[in-house]
């Protein structure tokens, strides 16, 4: 965008170890089982806006240690060392996002467990990372994403990155400016919720055999509900409207549309005052890409840059 002012925020997560066992394609499809292990988080702000962990001690810049450990006082932000696929088509009723996991008996049946909303807590549990940002602005304005933005292969690329994703929840603004409101904010269904999967027009090898075009967001059936039983046919899936749903029935305010990689993404506005945003890094356990191929692989590297429009 035109004179767009870019980098007011930073987050950087580091992945750096994988394994996997099984061998078959794509999670509730088949049964991959994708770990990928330690990470690293950095966030900072230019000019203009200020952020922080518990809407009170405002910074230019967070470590990890604020994430975990400076944040406010009966935070759920959760960071763990092992990251596993998860599915979600976002928040269904409340604050947070419902993320669900899974175990599938490979030729048959299969099992969606949930790591419910509610399973989020402070500290290293959980598959997924989630946290609060505060973000403090003296006008309203719209965030973007800049073109840094991305999750890229920290060695050579098998594909590890195509099914990592990230989201972020808006949880409103308060004009006042105070910690404690600002902190409660939750606006649950009504909250803007903005999926990023950079890497959504490149697939892996595999699931280029499989089915995936390169230049094509493949849509996936997130998963919606806990259940036993399930077919492991993505046709099944497709009809199982109860467990599943597809990206094109998911509505506006929890749409997983993949965005591409360009400038000039609105995914988060902020009023006058501290904004809370909850963020979201995950794998998609329904991501095409999600298959024993990216075991091969030495970590990747997620780069959060916001830019703003002056």
């Amino acid at each position: 965008m035109k004179n767009q002012k870019i980098v007011t925020g930073f987050l950087m997560l580091i992945i750096t170890a994988v394994s996997l066992t099984t061998a078959s394609y794509a999670w509730f499809s088949n049964n991959a089982v994708v770990t990928l292990a330690g990470l690293d988080v950095n966030v900072t702000a230019a000019d203009g806006i200020q952020v922080s962990t518990d809407a009170s001690t405002w910074k230019a810049s967070l470590a990890i240690a604020d994430i975990t450990d400076n944040a406010y006082t009966g935070n759920t932000n959760q960071v763990p060392s092992i990251l596993a696929p998860v599915s979600t088509i976002g928040s269904q009723a409340t604050g947070t996002f419902a993320m669900f996991d899974g175990t599938i008996v490979e030729g048959s049946t299969s099992t969606l467990t949930a790591a419910a909303a509610a399973a989020e807590a402070d500290g290293s549990t959980g598959n997924y990372v989630a946290f609060d940002l505060f973000i403090k602005s003296a006008i309203a304005q719209n965030i973007y994403l800049d073109t840094d933005s991305g999750i890229d292969a920290t060695g050579t690329s098998v594909g590890l990155e195509y099914a990592t994703r990230m989201a972020f929840f808006n949880q409103g603004t308060d004009a006042t400016s105070t910690p404690a409101t600002a902190r409660a904010l939750e606006l649950g269904t009504s909250a803007t919720q903005t999926f990023f999967e950079p890497n959504a027009l490149t697939h892996t090898t595999y699931a280029l055999a499989n089915g995936a075009t390169d230049g094509v967001k493949e849509p996936y059936y997130g998963v919606k509900a806990i259940g036993t039983g399930l077919s492991l046919d993505p046709a099944a899936e497709a009809l199982d409207t109860t467990h599943f749903s597809a990206m094109t029935t998911i509505t506006p305010d929890t749409d997983t549309t993949p965005y591409e990689k360009i400038a000039g993404n609105v995914v988060f506005q902020v009023s006058a005052g501290i904004t809370k945003v909850r963020v979201y890094i995950w794998m998609e356990g329904q991501d095409i890409d999600c298959e024993n191929s990216v075991s091969l692989g030495t970590g990747v590297t997620v780069n959060i840059k916001f830019g703003k429009q002056p």
